[in-house]
């Protein structure tokens, strides 16, 4: 299911312009130990606009970017242009990858067994043996302590002012946060979308991990992925190794 809409898409690098996708690059590389004259191959599954793609295609990384997103991966090649490595199709990146990446909660939008079995087992059948995989996504006992509250920010979009509302609506489901996320204009205009994000413990992802064949497991804070996931840390950060012999 694509979880965001073209209005939402438009404005998704507006909304989210403070985040430092140079510096978590920066950060991925040391963490994964790569290096573009290594010759890896990377990919960013839920690459959503693009940005961190940028990123490493600045450093001369062989990078692929998924998501199931259209109005996400128009944007991803907007940012991106002149090259065509983005799609909503799995089957479209031949081979293996040497890392797989997902960041910015893209697990944390897998709300249902089903959902979340079939983004992992994807991630995993795409990553070689002995290959990284690296994900971040909401922590339980941090959302818990300090769960989402109304967040209201406002920007200028090809000249009309919006203001985009995230509002936390209230649980039907155990560590399943809906939020609704309003954009409106200076002419009262409202698009309207509902974002449930799922928050997990380390042992629920650590068992999952183990279940698709995953060793080395090593758990960080989402804020910071040089400091060790704490109790009340709002997102974790998971690098694992891929071991095609544990299936």
């Amino acid at each position: 299911m694509d979880n965001f809409g073209t209005n939402y898409s438009d404005s998704y690098d507006l909304i989210h312009s403070n985040k430092k996708y140079e510096e978590e690059v920066q950060q991925i590389i040391e963490i994964a130990e790569i290096a573009p004259l290594q010759g890896k191959k990377l990919l960013d599954f839920g690459c959503g606009t693009g940005l961190h793609v940028k990123e490493f295609l600045k450093r001369g990384f062989d990078i692929y970017g998924f998501d199931i997103s259209p109005s996400m991966l128009k944007q991803a090649r907007s940012n991106n242009p002149g090259i065509e490595i983005f799609s909503n199709n799995l089957n479209d990146f031949l081979g293996k990858f040497d890392l797989t990446y997902s960041l910015f909660d893209v697990i944390s939008y897998q709300d249902t067994p089903e959902s979340l079995s079939h983004y992992m087992s994807s991630i995993i059948k795409k990553t070689k043996n002995g290959g990284v995989v690296l994900l971040d996504g909401w922590h339980t006992q941090g959302a818990k302590l300090d769960p989402p509250k109304i967040v209201e920010r406002s920007f200028t979009l090809n000249g009309v002012s919006l203001k985009r509302i995230v509002k936390p609506l209230t649980l039907q489901i155990e560590n399943v946060y809906p939020l609704q996320i309003n954009i409106e204009d200076s002419n009262g205009n409202v698009s309207q979308e509902i974002h449930n994000l799922r928050a997990f413990s380390e042992s629920e992802i650590r068992e999952l991990l183990m279940k698709f064949g995953c060793t080395g497991i090593e758990f960080r804070d989402g804020k910071d992925y040089q400091s060790p996931l704490k109790s009340n840390s709002f997102r974790f950060f998971v690098k694992a190794q891929v071991d095609n012999n544990l299936n």
